[in-house]
Parts: C-alpha cells; sequence; structure tokens
C-alpha cells in the first residue's frame, strides 16, 4: 500500500510571517539546522515579492508536521526558507522594496495630483511615481504610518525641497495639495499589501526520519543549494565534540543571527553549554573562523567576482577541500562525501585545522605576487579580481596538502627541490588552465585525476607553452571594435604576468599605481575605424602596456612620439627609456608604424610584432624552455 504523507493547503503571508516568528497561537514554523543560511539579496526578493503581487506561480513551501503540543501545531520548514523569510520581511519593511508596479496602479491618484501641480511644476506621472518611490525609499519613511514619516506632510516637504530651485525656494501649499497627496499615499498602501494573499503549502506527515533525504531530493533537482549544503543534511545526527572554542563560538553566532530575525530553530538545545555539533556545524565553523584570521587576504583567494545573489561562501570551499583532503588521506581511493563525517570523527582536529590552513596560507603566499599586483585607476576601481573557479582554488589547496603532509597530518620531511617546482608550477599553471578555459566547465573527475596524478609536479611542456599563447595572441586579433572596450579580466590577469618581475618590489611598496594603456591611442583608431566603417583590434594584449601613473596621464591621448617630442629634452631620454621599459620596443621601431594615418595592415604588423615580444617577456620572466 502507498503511503500518502502529503496534504496541500494554502497559508496566507500573515499567517507564515505569525507562524515562523511564534506569535500564531496555533501553528509554529521552526527551521532545522541543516538549511542553509539566509542568502538572498535584495534583487531575488523583490522579483519574488513582485510575483506574489502579480499572481504568479512561486512554488509551495513544504512543511513537516511534527505533532501538536499545548494546542499548537509544530512545523520544521524543508523547503521554501528563503521565500517564506522574505514574505516576513516585506510585511516588516515594506518601505524597503521597490514599490513601483504598485505605484502604476495609481495612475488616476498621480493624473489628479498633477493637475494641481501644474500652477508650480511640470511633471509627467512617470516622473512623480519615480520621485515617490523616492520618497518612500528616503530615510524620511520606514513604514506605512504617519508617525513613521508616510504622510501628506513629509510628501509635500520631500517634492518642495527636491524642486526648490524651480518654486524658487518657496514650498508648496499642503492646504490645497492635501486631499491629491493622501488619496496616492493610501492608494499605493493598498496596493503594496500582501497580507491576505494565499502561497501554496505542502504539509508532510510522515517519519521524521525521512528528512534528510527528502531534503536533498529535492535540492538536487535545481540549483539552490551547492553540494557541501545537500550533504550537510545526511549529517544531522553525526555529533562530535569541538575542540576549537572560536570555532563553537562562530556557530553559535549563527543561530543567534537566525533568531534575531525571527526564526528559530527545531529541537533547538542550549548554545551556552552544548559542545557536541555535526559535521556540517563544524566546517561551517572552520571556515568562518580561518576567514577571521586574515580576512582580506582570504577573502581575495576564495572570494570571486560575483553578484550579491551569487555569492559563495568560504565554507563552501571547506566543505569540498576537507572531502578531498580525505582522498588523499586514503592514498587517493575515491571516498564519498557522506562518509566524510566517519573522517573528522577519527583524526586530530587541531592538527587538521592548522594543516587546512597552512595549505590556504601557502597557495596564498604562491599566488600573492599576482593576487596583489594592484592595477588601479583610484582606490575605487582596484584591478585585484581573481577570476578563477571553486575547484582550481581546491585543487591547488589539496595538492599541497598531500606534498606536504601525513596521515597524522603533520608536516612530511619533504625534498625542497621538488617543493620549489610545486610551487612555481602552480603559479604557472594558475594562467596556463585560466588562459586555456580549463575548470570553465570542470567536473568531480577532473579534480581527482589533477590531484591523484600530481599534475602540479609536471613541467607544462615548451609545445604546450608555444600552442597556448599563439592561440591567446591569434583570438585577440579577432577580437574587433570601432569604440573603447572593456579590457576582459583573462587580459589583465596576463599583464599581471607580463610586468610582475618588471615592476620591482621597491615600486610596489612606494605605491606607485600603473594605469593600463593603450600604446596605439583608442581615439586614433577609433577614427581610422569610422573612416574605415570596419572594426579594429583596438583593445588587443599586443596594444596594451602598463605605464607609471604620472606619465599616463601626462601623455593623455597623445602618441608616445608626439609627447616624448613636447617635453624637455632634458627629460625626454629618460621618459623614453621608461616607455622601452614597459612597451618592449624601441621608440625608433614605433616610427613607422604608430602614426596618424596609420593602415589596418600597419596595425596588424605592429599587433603581431609586439606579441612577439611579449611572449618572450612572458618566457624570460618565468624561464620557460
Amino acid at each position: 500500500m502507498i503511503n500518502n504523507y502529503c496534504e496541500v493547503t494554502t497559508k496566507t503571508a500573515i499567517d507564515l510571517a505569525y507562524a515562523i516568528r511564534g506569535k500564531n497561537t496555533k501553528e509554529k514554523i521552526e527551521l532545522p539546522k541543516y538549511q542553509r543560511n539566509l542568502v538572498w539579496g535584495k534583487q531575488k526578493k523583490e522579483k519574488f515579492i513582485e510575483s506574489l503581487k502579480l499572481g504568479f506561480p512561486v512554488g509551495a513551501i513544504l512543511l513537516h508536521r511534527q505533532g501538536e503540543k499545548n494546542g499548537v501545531i509544530n512545523y520544521l520548514i524543508i523547503d521554501g526558507l528563503q521565500r517564506t523569510t522574505t514574505i516576513f520581511d516585506y510585511l516588516d519593511n515594506t518601505t524597503n522594496y521597490n514599490l513601483t508596479t504598485d505605484l502604476q496602479h495609481c495612475k488616476s491618484e498621480l493624473d489628479a495630483l498633477i493637475a494641481k501641480l501644474k500652477k508650480y511644476l511640470e511633471l509627467d506621472s512617470e516622473t512623480l511615481a519615480d520621485v515617490i518611490q523616492e520618497y518612500i525609499g528616503s530615510e524620511l519613511v520606514s513604514g506605512f504610518e504617519e508617525v513613521k514619516g508616510y504622510s501628506a506632510f513629509q510628501l509635500n516637504k520631500f517634492l518642495s525641497s527636491k524642486y526648490s530651485k524651480a518654486l524658487n525656494e518657496k514650498a508648496l501649499p499642503l492646504d490645497s495639495l492635501n486631499t491629491e497627496y493622501s488619496n496616492i499615499l493610501a492608494k499605493l498602501k493598498e496596493k503594496a499589501d500582501i497580507h491576505d494573499i494565499k502561497t501554496p503549502v505542502i504539509e508532510y506527515s510522515g517519519p521524521s526520519e525521512n528528512l534528510p533525504d527528502i531534503f536533498t531530493r529535492l535540492n538536487t533537482q535545481g540549483t539552490q543549494l551547492n553540494k557541501y549544503q545537500i550533504y550537510a543534511a545526511m549529517w544531522e545526527k553525526s555529533k562530535i565534540e569541538i575542540r576549537n572554542n572560536n570555532i563553537i563560538e562562530l556557530i553559535k553566532k549563527k543561530y543567534e543571527d537566525i533568531n534575531e530575525k525571527g526564526l528559530s530553530i527545531g529541537n533547538d538545545e542550549n548554545l551556552d553549554i552544548i559542545k557536541d555539533f555535526n559535521i556540517f556545524e563544524y566546517l561551517y565553523g572552520l571556515g568562518k573562523y580561518i576567514l577571521t584570521l586574515e580576512n582580506e587576504k582570504y577573502k581575495t583567494l576564495f572570494k570571486p567576482e560575483t553578484s550579491e545573489d551569487d555569492f559563495q561562501d568560504i565554507e563552501s570551499y571547506i566543505f569540498v577541500i576537507t572531502n578531498y583532503v580525505y582522498q588523499a588521506y586514503e592514498d587517493d581511493q575515491i571516498v564519498k562525501m557522506e562518509n566524510l563525517d566517519k573522517f573528522i570523527s577519527k583524526i586530530n582536529q587541531n592538527s587538521f585545522e592548522n594543516a587546512i590552513i597552512h595549505c590556504i596560507e601557502e597557495t596564498y603566499s604562491i599566488l600573492a605576487p599576482i593576487l596583489t599586483f594592484s592595477l588601479n585607476q583610484n582606490k575605487s576601481k582596484n584591478l585585484t579580481f581573481v577570476p578563477i573557479s571553486e575547484i582550481q582554488i581546491i585543487s591547488l589547496i589539496v595538492s599541497i596538502f598531500k606534498f606536504k603532509f601525513n596521515k597524522q597530518l603533520k608536516l612530511k620531511t619533504i625534498d625542497k627541490t621538488e617543493y620549489s617546482k610545486l610551487k612555481r608550477n602552480i603559479l604557472l599553471y594558475y594562467w596556463f588552465d585560466i588562459c586555456d578555459g580549463k575548470w570553465d566547465r570542470s567536473t568531480d573527475t577532473q579534480l581527482i585525476e589533477t590531484i591523484r596524478n600530481d599534475r602540479y609536479l609536471k613541467d607544462i611542456s615548451l609545445k604546450s607553452w608555444d600552442l597556448l599563447m599563439d592561440k591567446y595572441f591569434n583570438e585577440q586579433l579577432s577580437r574587433r571594435h570601432k569604440e573603447r572596450t572593456n579590457i576582459s579580466k583573462k587580459d589583465i590577469l596576463f599583464l599581471k604576468y607580463l610586468y610582475s618581475n618588471i615592476v620591482s618590489a621597491k615600486s610596489e611598496k612606494s605605491k606607485t599605481n600603473y594605469h593600463i594603456d593603450h600604446i596605439i591611442p583608442v581615439s586614433l583608431l577609433k577614427k581610422k575605424a569610422q573612416n574605415l566603417d570596419s572594426a579594429l583590434p583596438i583593445s588587443a594584449i599586443g596594444n596594451l602596456c602598463l605605464l607609471n601613473e604620472e606619465i599616463n596621464k601626462n601623455k593623455g591621448d597623445k602618441t608616445i612620439q608626439e609627447y616624448l617630442s613636447e617635453i624637455p629634452d632634458s627629460d625626454a631620454k629618460k621618459v623614453s627609456k621608461e616607455f622601452e621599459k614597459f612597451i618592449f620596443l624601441k621608440i625608433e621601431n614605433l616610427n613607422g608604424i604608430v602614426r596618424k594615418n596609420i593602415s589596418e595592415d600597419n596595425l596588424l604588423e605592429f599587433l603581431t610584432s609586439r606579441h612577439k615580444e611579449m611572449k618572450k617577456v612572458f618566457y624570460d620572466s618565468f624561464e620557460i624552455k
């Protein structure tokens, strides 16, 4: 006989909010410890609320009915935490959300106000709606009550201030506009209200031991959770005593933060006395602990440029690193992540934590000459990005672990020559693999093979380098535009490698800024492209160089030859040497090519020539032969 443990119902937004905050006298909703963090960003929250208002399907919230106690039915959220918390966040902080869609339903009220405002201001309904949205999102308003700034008086004050010049510093007459203001505010409050909007809910009343499996099955169907969060459900009952008090405090902080948001954890215990946590909690806390040690340093290593909604916390890396450390520990035998709890239970925690931190520190120090090489226009545009995938960084860290640590998680006696080779190769493979796109669609199998075969101990052949660099340079010639374009992250990374041995440590310490400049000015090539009615490789890597900030600013949009001809002869010789150092060409070699009437053939000839010089400089810098 098939068991039917599920019942489909609906709950209003206000009922859900009250239940999850314990204000509902009939129902209480909690969340299990293996649920993910509250990670939705503002954009996702607003899209979800907009979908609710439009009546679009938003997916059911899955609750586990745990029984009744003192007349209150208790539930656990199995799926839908983000949606549920967004609902009660919106109910509490409606004016923090974009209400433009709701204002579109207030057109008649907006038009009535515009008709009255004509004596003083010329506004259309769209502009007025934007201004009202600006008012609602301002510090003047903190809620839909008059005492929180939501009033005709405050709206009039806001409009008068915004258009003070057009009004000759006079305030709009509140008495004659009060009715129209009040009508708009009342209508907007009505349209923004979601209290009675219903959300589909599935209530599961089956055995609680099925919950981790249900949670895993739900989330393997999509991309809601990353891998470690899926397996976390399987470790719910695997308790260990955590020795590191700093990690314990960070786990407690997570739950305190959740409680502050009005949520409660299922089967909660007194966090002040508990030391037994599960593997999920331990590794989560370890990830957070590592960030407290060298916050900015590790963020540089672990935080790729992503949107707010896609941000990958460091604990994600720690879970996967631990899994592959486990595999290296087992002599490269295939291991299952769901058995990670058994590995953690049998090792010395302190040794394990020190080993992980050591390998992360080593990885950072190897890549630091590139990661810390700052190419900046100003402090707000510091080009210290990390174009690296999660699996690539893990492959580096675990390879170092495998080389340096034994089964007791202690440092081995290592061959220093071999380790120097490993460090050199890691730095080179970092660029080689990013340029080649090796990790763009990486898989677990690829990571396993990289670690098992000790890939980073094997030198990249000269033939492989030639094929890669020639392909890279040829692709540059095919990237054509008629306007200035953003320089790609890959190109910026190559420039960092290219100039890392040219820009001295002394220059870095003196905080000398280096700008990326076009050797043949963009303005000249733009004009040429327009005349030819044909796109050109304006920002090909061969046309890019680094220049001292002061020289670059003084040079402006001139060609190098034009700039040198305008400065005193006493300075020109010194500046010429600086240019030659950074463009890898003699100034006289530019005379026949870099000129105002440059042809497309001249440009391609120049780029091809400089590509060869760049390749030579790169090979010499890193002793590739």
